[in-house]
């Protein structure tokens, strides 16, 4: 094996580490030799890749956006027969995915916060991220709005925002309330925002 790829390999197993530790232990609480150990790795091998603990949280994080974003995008371009469908798959697969790995909830919603000016902006990139794959998914449920509509209205930050809050509350709430009741009421909701845009073109911006 070339050592290009061993050292690839050997990042790949300190951030799974990473998401394990700072998933279920803490960021605060986890040492970067106790990462390490989950890793299998000696510290020197940390310091191949990343320069300190922060540094690979930011991984991480990443890594753990990345996939949530992508199979987010990819459900919004799968077709729908309603608004509310459209949502209710795309949310179902996401919190689906927290419900499995519970550690992916942890470093999205409370290990990031807090750590330094470098990370929160990475939260807010992020964020940012979310906002602009729902604007793009209500472009598609509605036709009728423009780019530059959405761009006017906060309706896709408000949204982001309760996707993200529903899941920070759950998760805080160790996932007591079944799934389903929580795409129940969020396909209520997105009911009743198709029923608004729909009667109510004036309420959007031109």
């Amino acid at each position: 094996m070339e050592a290009g790829l061993r050292t690839e390999n050997r990042r790949a197993a300190l951030v799974e580490a990473g998401l394990e530790a700072f998933g279920t232990v803490g960021f605060a609480k986890s040492s970067i030799k106790d990462i390490c150990g989950l890793a299998g790795l000696t510290q020197r091998y940390f310091y191949e890749s990343f320069k300190k603990k922060e540094d690979l949280l930011s991984a991480v994080y990443g890594q753990v956006v990345n996939g949530v974003l992508e199979t987010g995008w990819a459900n919004v371009e799968k077709p729908a027969k309603t608004p509310a469908q459209a949502v209710t798959r795309t949310l179902r697969t996401y919190y689906q995915d927290l419900l499995d790995d519970p550690r992916k909830a942890r470093i999205l919603y409370f290990e990031i916060l807090g750590v330094s000016g470098r990370i929160d902006q990475e939260y807010q990139a992020a964020t940012k991220r979310l906002v602009d794959l729902i604007a793009h998914a209500l472009s598609r449920a509605f036709p009728a709005l423009s780019a530059e509509q959405l761009q006017r209205t906060i309706v896709p930050t408000g949204l982001a925002g309760a996707v993200n809050l529903i899941a920070a509350n759950w998760a805080l709430d160790s996932y007591a309330t079944p799934l389903e009741d929580i795409l129940l009421q969020v396909q209520a909701l997105a009911q009743l925002l198709d029923g608004f845009l729909k009667t109510s073109p004036e309420g959007v911006p031109a």
